[in-house]
């Protein structure tokens, strides 16, 4: 069965080649609903789907967003994917995720596609400040490539943030743990090993700020991540037993490592002790944790975490930049709120 054709399909609809041409890929034109219908109900018989390169190269738009993370097993980015996807799809756009598992190299060549013509705009999610990096940012601007930072951003560069309030997220759980259970002190543990990016700068600092400001000395611990984020193996379990005091509450700055703190504490030398946890974002359940019941039963009623609101944010993000590609038009975002609860 030959191809089906833009010209088998006028043939078959008694109509010119042009006006398919306009119907199918919803060009503005004159037509009768009926005839719209007819072209439709043609293309649909001969199981014609239009060629987007073709298309592309004509019009110099790919109707394709790029979205770089740093990682997707799941959780916050995972989230955002799907919200992104959904939101571009509304706005007549497809979406392909880049993937840079937290390596600096990989993202580097993943942002050079923008010289590719595959994408009409990215949605970025900047795993680092290297200059390497920024030098990448520059050159996009240079070339008015349109794209957005989400989430994660590089300073220095003006282009539209889409993102919540980190700072002001880790300012508010620091102090309302301060208000609510009066802890001596609070460990702030991060991941070592990893580019550092400004989500976690600025929950640091919104930490920092709110021990200061209670007068309180901030206390802050790093650990490592072995075998990448697939892998349950951290060295949390050897931090917690070099800890030379009893921590009264545990700020982590991403829930994305919960389980793994979970198992660690209940591995340490701290497992009897049941300290206020502070975490932002949700986390996943893993089997062994289930199995291990009394390491969740230690969460209950002293887990405070914040949600972001993934959905708005991806919105937003798509919103901002389909207006920068198709109007050319660069608007500044409010932060996007997000929720506090205790568990």
């Amino acid at each position: 069965m030959a191809k089906p054709t833009l010209k088998i399909i006028a043939e078959q609809a008694g109509v010119s080649v042009t006006l398919v041409s306009l119907v199918l890929n919803n060009k503005p034109t004159r037509v009768s609903e009926i005839t719209r219908q007819r072209i439709f109900a043609v293309a649909k018989e001969n199981n014609y789907v239009p060629n987007k390169l073709a298309s592309a190269l004509k019009s110099k738009r790919s109707h394709i967003l790029g979205i770089v993370v740093p990682y997707t097993p799941f959780g916050f980015f995972s989230e955002l994917i799907y919200y992104v996807e959904q939101s571009a799809w509304a706005r007549g756009y497809s979406a392909i995720t880049i993937n840079t598992f937290n390596d600096s190299q990989k993202e580097f060549e993943s942002l050079r596609l923008y010289q590719s013509g595959l994408f009409d705009g990215m949605l970025i999610a900047s795993l680092s400040e290297t200059s390497e990096a920024k030098g990448n940012y520059q050159d996009m601007l240079n070339a008015r490539f349109p794209f957005v930072f989400v989430d994660r951003y590089a300073k220095g560069i003006s282009v539209p943030i889409v993102s919540s309030d980190h700072f002001q997220i880790a300012y508010s759980m620091t102090s309302q743990i301060l208000k609510k259970k009066h802890p001596r002190n609070i460990l702030f543990l991060n991941r070592e090993g990893q580019p550092l990016n400004t989500t976690l700068i600025l929950r640091r600092e919104g930490y920092r700020k709110a021990m200061i400001d209670a007068h309180l000395m901030p206390w802050e611990v790093s650990f490592s991540l072995r075998g990448g984020e697939h892998k349950a193996d951290t060295t949390l379990t050897e931090v917690l037993d070099n800890l030379k005091e009893e921590p009264e509450a545990i700020f982590l700055y991403s829930g994305f490592y919960m389980p793994y703190l979970l198992k660690s504490l209940d591995a340490s030398r701290f497992r009897d002790c049941t300290p206020e946890f502070l975490t932002v974002d949700g986390f996943s359940v893993t089997q062994d944790l289930v199995v291990q019941k009394g390491v969740l039963d230690c969460v209950a009623n002293h887990l405070l975490f914040t949600i972001q609101d993934t959905q708005q944010i991806a919105e937003r993000a798509v919103e901002t930049l389909v207006m920068q590609i198709e109007k050319g038009e660069k608007v500044s975002v409010p932060y996007i709120p997000a929720m506090s609860f205790w568990r």
